[in-house]
């Protein structure tokens, strides 16, 4: 009964952030000595203050009036004495009041629920072909993703399973048989980690 749905995944072909909560975002008053709250169901440190949000970005703060966006620099919302000095909030002391960041700096932010992916390339997608395969990677991305040029799809792994499109930006659907293709890449190429989730190869036997 293992669902073969897709998560909700989403592209970008500039610098880019999934900001993702674990169900609607949960907040917390911050202390005593302060109105601010923060978020307590997700990794990033998102900080509510009046009828702001603030993200901290690495030491550089940017805010909104809704999650959602638009965002815009800002400066932290809080005082590093308001900020309960413990080890959950080291990374925010650091970047009190925070570092200097313009709006063309802003990557786009995307705020999530529910489980999500996000595959991000510097710039437009750049294949680099794997010889003999017919196929090719996407070299300008971290993501393990492979286009096949004679069936148009783009193949992307995730956490061990296998997702087809015909656009990087979706829609996305499990894949259910790969290409026969896909086990003539070599074991000595750059992304043959890959190999481990082909079926067939040696390396998924061994695993």
């Amino acid at each position: 009964k293992l669902s073969m749905e897709p998560p909700d995944i989403f592209y970008a072909s500039m610098p880019a952030v999934l900001v993702q909560f674990g169900g609607e975002p949960v907040f917390k008053p911050l202390g005593k000595d302060t109105d601010a709250s923060y978020a307590v169901n997700t990794n990033w440190d998102v900080v509510q203050s009046g009828e702001r949000y603030y993200l901290l970005l690495g030491k550089k703060w940017i805010s909104a009036a809704s999650l959602q966006g638009p965002w815009q620099p800002a400066t932290a919302p809080v005082r590093v004495d308001e900020l309960p000095d413990t080890q959950q909030f080291a990374r925010v002391r650091q970047a009190v009041p925070g570092e200097a960041i313009t709006a063309a700096d802003i990557p786009q932010v995307r705020v999530v629920t529910k489980p999500a992916e996000l595959i991000v390339t510097d710039g437009d997608p750049v294949l680099e072909d794997v010889a003999g395969t017919g196929l090719a990677f996407v070299s300008n991305t971290s993501h393990d993703i492979i286009y096949q040029d004679s069936s148009g799809k783009y193949y992307l792994l995730l956490s061990g399973r296998w997702f087809e499109a015909k656009q990087l930006k979706g829609p996305w659907s499990a894949v259910e048989s790969l290409p026969q293709a896909f086990s003539s890449i070599p074991p000595d190429h750059d992304r043959a980690h890959v190999r481990v989730a082909i079926p067939g190869t040696d390396e998924a036997k061994l695993a």
